[in-house]
């Protein structure tokens, strides 16, 4: 399964953002109410300008609330991304080797949406559930 499969069947295209002059203390206040682990930092425009997660908050900007969210954001340069044809399993490769929790989601240079860990660990549970039904199935079989 790919990942844009995976976001059209399940988690949707949602994505929620906040600009990057806006304060930590806004930001915080957003992912608590949204109860995600990040948001994705865009401009007026909608460009993606960034990322910003509860660790960049913990490391970098929990002593002082009233940063704004560019001071503490991983900028679009440093992002790493998945285009929405990539394997579910390399997304999850990608994930692990760069020891980050969120990922977004492109489509020929557009965001399309963004996959925490959580996600892909969830997704590859289930499709590894349902193979091993699978054959359980043929090996008890009477045919």
């Amino acid at each position: 399964m790919n990942v844009g499969t995976y976001l059209d069947k399940k988690k949707g295209h949602e994505v929620y953002t906040i600009r990057e002059n806006q304060k930590v203390r806004e930001c915080i206040d957003s992912l608590n109410s949204k109860k995600v682990g990040a948001l994705v930092v865009v401009d007026a425009a909608g460009n993606l300008k960034g990322i910003v997660s509860e660790r960049d908050i913990l490391r970098k900007g929990f002593t002082n609330l009233d940063k704004n969210v560019s001071d503490i954001m991983t900028p679009a340069s440093k992002i790493i991304s998945a285009e929405k044809t990539a394997n579910i399993i390399d997304v999850m490769k990608q994930l692990d080797s760069n020891k980050i929790r969120h990922l977004p989601v492109m489509d020929e240079g557009k965001l399309v949406g963004l996959v925490s860990i959580g996600d892909v660990v969830n997704e590859l549970l289930q499709i590894n559930l349902f193979e091993n039904e699978q054959l359980k199935n043929y090996i008890i079989s009477p045919y």
